[in-house]
């Protein structure tokens, strides 16, 4: 469950949002689904967030580099004017960007309980002496802060996932990614192998794109 949290954007507004402005305009965004369970998540800036790039629209896709950060020139104009993030079966999300980007990996402890550790990987020049730059320091300081407002909502989603009230959560195209995701554990385990009472629906493969 923990892992779901990040494979939709709606939530994004509400948790991550600063004084009512949200980064993302979560109604753009697009779900691809990959083979094995793996998926993609490209989501369209607010124009609060287009808007200083120089971007004329939220498809304005142009070739945006962040100051102070190695760039890394490959990287398209689409993944540097979106959120573009990947998710690898069975516990590997990574949000990438064009100066670096994070593995987040998930590792279950028990039911209620799951282990998340992520890990930078970017062109960087600094001595470990001296610690990172000041710019990266700033940017590791909020993705933590980012990271630390979706833990605040995890034990409220527990909870209400153990309420005797919940009976069912209807999965809408935002959440497809979630469906896709354990169609892929089902798929693992052996459909044969599990009650069908518990077994998810297989309905997406024609949607999977190979």
């Amino acid at each position: 469950m923990t892992a779901e949290a990040f494979l939709e954007v709606y939530h994004f507004r509400h948790i991550h949002q600063r004084e009512g402005e949200s980064h993302l305009d979560n109604r753009g965004a697009v779900m691809g689904l990959l083979p094995n369970g793996a998926s993609r998540m490209i989501t369209p800036f607010s124009k609060s967030s287009w808007a200083p790039l120089g971007m004329r629209d939220w498809d304005d896709f142009i070739h945006v580099e962040s100051p102070g950060f190695i760039d890394i020139p490959t990287v398209n104009e689409m993944v540097r004017c979106t959120s573009s993030a990947y998710s690898m079966f069975p516990n590997l999300i990574t949000p990438i960007a064009a100066y670096g980007f994070p593995f987040i990996t998930f590792w279950p402890i028990d039911k209620r309980t799951t282990k998340i550790v992520w890990t930078h990987y970017a062109p960087v020049e600094f001595d470990p002496a001296d610690g990172l730059p000041p710019h990266w320091e700033r940017r590791m300081d909020n993705f933590d802060r980012i990271m630390g407002e979706d833990f605040a909502n995890m034990a409220p989603m527990q909870r209400s996932l153990e309420s005797p009230a919940l009976t069912g959560i209807p999965i809408n195209y935002q959440e497809r990614r979630i469906w896709h995701f354990n169609e892929q554990v089902d798929r693992m385990i052996g459909i044969d192998r599990i009650p069908p009472s518990l077994r998810v629906e297989q309905l997406l493969d024609s949607y999977v794109e190979r």
